[in-house]
């Protein structure tokens, strides 16, 4: 009985069933080894299993890859000659296992992370808790492979140690190491203002508008609401469901409830965890719900679909559906690099800007916002700040510091920190959004947009100069400077999405003074 069947492939799995050269195939799989792994697959993902014990059951996906690094070490068993028929048998040998495959392989000759050899020890945890339960009927099980589960589980906590102290060494301390939220929300309104001039031309269907607000509706989608994994939105259906249609699809969709539209998700990654779920969408028609309901009129998907009829709102070029989830992160990050000069931006690297978007701000009830945000996308807490949270060390201790230094001089200085100073002149930050003036070290005088402000910090897009006194944004160059850095107000306008400056360069250079 296949362990992996069709059904898996349609829904994704096929993305991590891609072993590499050395793992155990398919074709080279005893009648045994399918048999194993279809137990292995039935334990963890049957929702009532008593010998599991608490353990909450799995998707498909995490089964899928660890199935994936089970294969691993039966084809190094296989390929090295320790074994011509490998199966879940020789995971008892927990010193084979640790010392010749992890040590002496993985790590040696693979050079694999900390967090890469963690999941290789989880797989095999795995094992042998499945084993433990088939030979005893029990959870417990023998007290001998208790003791291998809590080797292979002590080597697996330091190793994940390890990986989370290898991650805080290497976290960039500049917020311009990756792409800034801000960043993607310019690509998004350029691409809005690339919609806004066809459809001032008029809304009839035609093959380019079409394109281009599916363009918009996708990265939207991921911007003016909490961004999403990538099947939550890639195979969402391309129309609205009735209430009635709505409870009995298990598939995701948009429906209408209680006078609001919604986005259902019934298939996502810890669905089995949190079950079906339901998020609103903006309230204002004009950001995304117009362009969304004009995208499934009948017309447009005619065109965008070229006669495939496979239900999904999003096509590709062919009009075929996003079936496979690397096309559609080629596709998102397509359109955010267009825009934005940065390339390699997909779903998750969304879901990380976000995250460290909602850290920095200045919000009065953050740890309800922070709760709200984990639930609208979909996981824990500890999850958001581990994994998703990209905030640097330095910002996330700079709270306790400033707690400790007001602290400080109120009690030994003795000066309140309200009225220190009052002779000095007072900052004020310019608005987001404001164009500024700074010094650059190889350009000299130069200009940026103010995309967020910190305690005592401001995050800037550098705008680079086309010709004159007209200007656009640079999105690849992001800076952080001091309120003492900056020069404003500096009168300009917008055309178009670039910026016309008419404060003269004396002008600037007294206001920096």
């Amino acid at each position: 009985m296949p362990d992996v069947d069709q059904g898996d492939l349609a829904r994704g799995i096929k993305s991590v069933v891609r072993f590499k050269c050395y793992t155990l195939q398919n074709y080279d799989m005893t009648p045994l080894n399918h048999t194993e792994f279809h137990g292995l697959r039935t334990f963890f993902s049957m929702p009532y299993e008593p010998r599991r014990g608490n353990n909450r059951p799995r998707n498909e996906q995490t089964i899928a890859k660890s199935r994936e690094r089970i294969c691993g070490f039966l084809g190094w068993l296989k390929q090295s000659g320790r074994s011509a028929k490998p199966s879940f048998v020789h995971f008892e040998d927990v010193h084979l296992f640790l010392d010749k495959y992890v040590e002496g392989y993985l790590r040696s000759i693979r050079g694999l992370s900390h967090g890469s050899i963690g999941n290789h020890v989880t797989a095999a945890i795995d094992v042998l808790k499945y084993r433990t339960a088939e030979s005893s009927g029990t959870r417990t099980g023998n007290p001998k492979a208790n003791l291998k589960i809590a080797r292979l589980m002590r080597t697996r906590n330091q190793e994940q140690t390890l990986a989370e102290r290898e991650r805080n060494d290497t976290r960039q301390d500049n917020a311009s190491s990756g792409i800034v939220w801000e960043q993607v929300l310019e690509a998004v309104r350029r691409q809005r203002l690339v919609v806004t001039k066809l459809w001032d031309n008029g809304t009839a269907p035609s093959y380019k508008l079409a394109v281009e607000v599916q363009h918009y509706v996708a990265v939207a989608f991921y911007t003016c609401m909490p961004p999403g994994r990538s099947k939550e939105v890639r195979l969402l259906l391309g129309r609205i469901l009735s209430e009635r249609e709505s409870q009995e699809s298990l598939q995701n969709h948009i429906t209408v409830l209680q006078g609001r539209h919604v986005a259902v998700i019934s298939d996502y990654k810890n669905r089995q965890k949190w079950g079906r779920d339901t998020v609103e969408l903006p309230t204002d028609k004009e950001l995304l719900l117009n362009h969304l309901r004009w995208l499934m009129t009948p017309a447009v998907r005619h065109l965008l679909t070229r006669g495939d009829n496979h239900g999904f709102l999003f096509c590709r070029r062919n009009g075929s559906s996003f079936s496979d989830a690397s096309a559609w992160t080629a596709y998102l990050s397509g359109i955010v690099g267009k825009h934005s000069g940065i390339a390699g931006v997909g779903t998750n690297a969304l879901r990380h800007a976000f995250t460290t978007f909602m850290e920095t701000s200045t919000d009065d009830d953050h740890v309800r916002l922070r709760e709200s945000v984990g639930r609208a996308m979909r996981h824990t807490g500890r999850i958001q700040q581990n994994v998703y949270n990209d905030v640097s060390n330095l910002e996330r201790k700079r709270k306790a510091v400033e707690f400790a230094t007001e602290a400080f001089k109120r009690a030994v200085i003795q000066v309140d920190s309200d009225g220190e100073d009052e002779a000095a002149p007072v900052r004020i930050s310019p608005p987001i959004g404001a164009v500024v003036r700074f010094r650059d070290e190889q350009e000299g005088s130069a200009f940026g947009k103010v995309l967020r402000i910190t305690s005592g910090d401001v995050l800037v897009m550098a705008l680079r100069r086309v010709s004159g006194g007209l200007l656009t944004l640079d999105g690849t160059k992001v800076l952080r400077k001091s309120l003492t850095e900056l020069a404003w107000p500096i009168d300009y306008e917008t055309a178009g999405s670039d910026y016309l400056v008419r404060t003269g360069a004396t002008a600037v250079d007294d206001l920096a003074e």
